[in-house]
């Protein structure tokens, strides 16, 4: 399946004529050919990506853990293990309402929930801890939400990302439009899911 981040990738490639060739395109597996070199990609992860990078950029909570060694800001965060208590008392002086609460190793926004009310904070923490046994509450930062792709020390892509949406047009039912939305070959596949 092309995801976001391998359709960046070729399009990146074609503009310093790298020639691609895909092996599977449903893992994705394909070399990037230029010249004599020949390197083999599974996804984004090519020969320079490491495991130990793989997992620090999988893990919110390892993310956070250098962010906040090189003095880079990041939402103030709360991390708890699956069943564990919160105090929320201390969440609401702590972090405020509106609060995010995420796992911390997964992605697609999987297991996410904005929390506006403590009473809401059980269900979000239940649907959190399906996807991984470290949930991370946040303080939830309004604003613009962008996916940027960095190769080396540059940035070669970027997107905003948009909230799920269809606009009415006085023919077809909202279910209808939904559908239409979710199929259309113009949809970016970053993750297998639908929009609604």
């Amino acid at each position: 399946m092309l995801t976001l981040k391998w359709t960046f990738l070729l399009e990146a490639a074609k503009t310093r004529w790298i020639s691609i060739e895909i092996i599977d395109e449903t893992i994705p597996l394909f070399f990037m050919k230029k010249g004599k070199k020949k390197l083999l990609f599974q996804d984004d992860n090519g020969w320079r990506n490491s495991s130990l990078g793989n997992s620090i950029a999988k893990n919110k909570h390892y993310t956070y853990k250098i962010l906040e060694h090189y003095h880079i800001p990041y939402p103030t965060s709360v991390i708890i293990k699956k069943g564990q208590s919160v105090d929320t008392v201390s969440l609401r002086t702590t972090l405020w309402y509106p609060l995010v609460v995420k796992p911390a190793n997964r992605w697609c926004g999987k297991g996410i929930s904005i929390v506006f009310h403590p009473h809401q904070l059980p269900a979000a923490l239940m649907e959190a801890g399906t996807f991984w046994k470290t949930i991370i509450i946040q303080r939830f930062i309004s604003g613009d939400d962008y996916r940027i792709m960095v190769v080396g020390d540059k940035i070669i892509a970027w997107l905003k990302r948009m909230p799920a949406s269809v606009i009415g047009d006085g023919k077809h039912t909202i279910k209808e439009l939904i559908h239409a939305k979710n199929t259309s070959p113009q949809r970016w596949k970053s993750c297998a899911v639908s929009i609604l």
